[in-house]
C-alpha cells in the first residue's frame, strides 16, 4: 500500500516537510504502512482540504458567551499532529518521540 504522489505533496505541506523526507520516511515503514494506516492519513488530508481551521473568527470570552474561544489553529494542529503520528514521526506535528529508543 502506499500513498499516492499527489497525497505525498499534501503530507509534505501540511507538515512543512519536504517532500524528500515523508519519501524517505515511507519507505522506512514499507510494512507498517497499512491500508488503515493509509486510510486515516487520507482522512485527514480531507479535512485539511475541507477547510478546517480556516474560520477567522475568535470569540473572547464575556458574561454573554460564557467563556467560549474557540481556536482555529488548533484543528489544524490537530490534524498535523495525527498525520506526524500515523507515519511514526511525532516530531513533524509538534510531538515527542516516546519510544524507549527515544529515551535511550
Amino acid at each position: 500500500m502506499a500513498l499516492s504522489e499527489a497525497n505525498i505533496i499534501k503530507v509534505s505541506q501540511i507538515l512543512n516537510v519536504p517532500k524528500t523526507d515523508i519519501d524517505y520516511q515511507i519507505t522506512l515503514m514499507s510494512n507498517s504502512l497499512t491500508a488503515a494506516v493509509q486510510s486515516a492519513i487520507e482522512a485527514q488530508i480531507t479535512l485539511w482540504d475541507a477547510g478546517a481551521g480556516t474560520k477567522t473568527t475568535k470569540i473572547h470570552p464575556t458574561e454573554s458567551n460564557r467563556g467560549v474561544e474557540t481556536n482555529p489553529a488548533a484543528t489544524k494542529g490537530d490534524i498535523r499532529r495525527r498525520i506526524a503520528v500515523l507515519l511514526e514521526r511525532p516530531e513533524w506535528g509538534g510531538g515527542s518521540l516516546t519510544t524507549a529508543f527515544a529515551r535511550g
